[in-house]
């Protein structure tokens, strides 16, 4: 094959896998849509949709690494071919369930349709390339975010039009993307990223404990990325509503984040394949912070750019995260990228649940300050991000030789 057919044929495959990130992630926020209108209805109260949330974000985010290491181990890529569908059957029959036992099974299964999908799908963007798997996994991303950001816009008026009973047509968009992903990507090989290094089949313990400290600053400097990113999405309305600014408003706060991570996002994972991915994590971390410091302390227009800015440095960081997970555990890509997408942001949303706790003593306005002040401590943490596989893995790239030879 020709270098332009291949191209052609890697951008073609990213394309496909990002769309079905996007219809993927089109899913993960439904629940939150729905849980205005089943309280409505008087089908479940405010604390028993806090416990379905609860119930899918568990499943979702927790296990991925378990599903990450069963798809590394061949013949268990399967998951990710029909996690979406697996996600969207349970979430298309919660408006016409009216018992909350069963309410909180059907989230619970959707998480682990969640669970099932990312882990393959963040791995299989990383083995497309050696050399631009920042900006292929930025891609992927992106489009994610696209998928919920729209969800709201899309649905709520459908629900309000047509009522809770219209939920089952929501299978459809699943059911076309496992069908488009069937045929256009057929069941591969065993994951790598270098396709001669063979995916390990040893005991999950084993595989992490020789990058055990390396790994654990990773996951925690994602978990407090994802404490400040979704915790300002989550407590902004509620701050905006305190400090008696118009709603509208919020929703214009909400639309600049969404838009400026997509870009961000791209923008650091071209980067991270030229300077190198622990760079840009630091980097972006550290400007993010004064960025939303500036947000808090100025007035409209300002207010916008730095919201931007801020949210788009912040954003610029996390495919890094996911490849220099990814290029630390090389034979357990999958694992790598449940580890990141899934455990970390999981604790991340422990954080924003004590953050909650904390906002019911201290006030919303002390907790959007703290939140700030994250994204700094995340930088100064990820200092200690060995990042020299980047280096072994580009020096392989060129070689094409193995890696033992590249290191002697």
């Amino acid at each position: 094959m020709q270098s332009g057919d291949l191209l052609e044929s890697k951008i073609s495959k990213l394309s496909i896998l990002s769309l079905a990130h996007a219809c993927n992630d089109w899913y993960a926020v439904i629940i939150m849509i729905l849980l205005p209108f089943l309280v409505a209805d008087g089908t479940i109260g405010i604390g028993q949709g806090a416990s379905l949330v609860t119930a899918f974000t568990v499943t979702s985010f927790l296990v991925q690494p378990l599903f990450g290491y069963l798809i590394d181990k061949k013949n268990n890529q399967w998951l990710y071919y029909f996690g979406t569908l697996f996600m969207a059957l349970p979430l298309s029959l919660m408006g016409i369930v009216r018992s909350f036992p069963f309410l909180v099974l059907l989230a619970s299964l959707a998480g682990i349709g969640n669970a099932m999908f990312h882990p393959f799908g963040s791995a299989k963007v990383s083995e497309m390339s050696s050399q631009k798997k920042g900006l292929y996994q930025a891609v992927f991303i992106a489009l994610g975010n696209c998928g919920w950001a729209v969800t709201g816009l899309m649905l709520t008026p459908i629900i309000e039009k047509f009522g809770l009973n219209v939920t089952p047509y929501f299978i459809l968009p699943a059911l076309f993307s496992t069908v488009l992903i069937l045929f256009t990507i057929p069941l591969p090989e065993p994951l790598s990223v270098e396709k001669n290094v063979t995916p390990t089949i040893q005991p999950l313990w084993l595989v992490l404990r020789p990058k055990l400290l390396n790994l654990s600053t990773i996951v925690f400097v994602t978990s407090l990325w994802s404490a400040s990113f979704f915790g300002f999405i989550s407590f902004l309305p509620l701050y905006i509503q305190h400090e008696k600014i118009a709603a509208a408003t919020g929703n214009y706060f909400l639309m600049t984040m969404s838009i400026s991570s997509a870009i961000g996002v791209i923008f650091g994972g071209y980067i991270s394949d030229i300077i190198g991915r622990k760079v840009v994590i630091v980097l972006s971390m550290l400007a993010a912070c004064p960025l939303y410091y500036f947000f808090l302390h100025s007035n409209s227009p300002e207010q916008y750019i730095f919201l931007a800015l801020g949210s788009a440095f912040l954003f610029a960081s996390f495919s890094a995260l996911i490849v220099v997970t990814q290029e630390a555990i090389r034979q357990n890509v999958a694992l790598a990228a449940g580890l990141v997408l899934g455990f970390a942001n999981g604790l991340g949303g422990v954080w924003i649940g004590l953050f909650g706790i904390v906002a019911d003593h201290k006030g919303l306005p002390f907790v959007i300050h703290a939140l700030v002040w994250l994204p700094l401590l995340a930088g100064v943490l990820a200092l200690g991000i060995k990042d020299r596989e980047y280096i072994e893995d580009s020096e392989f790239a060129k070689s094409d030789k193995p890696l033992s030879a590249v290191k002697s």
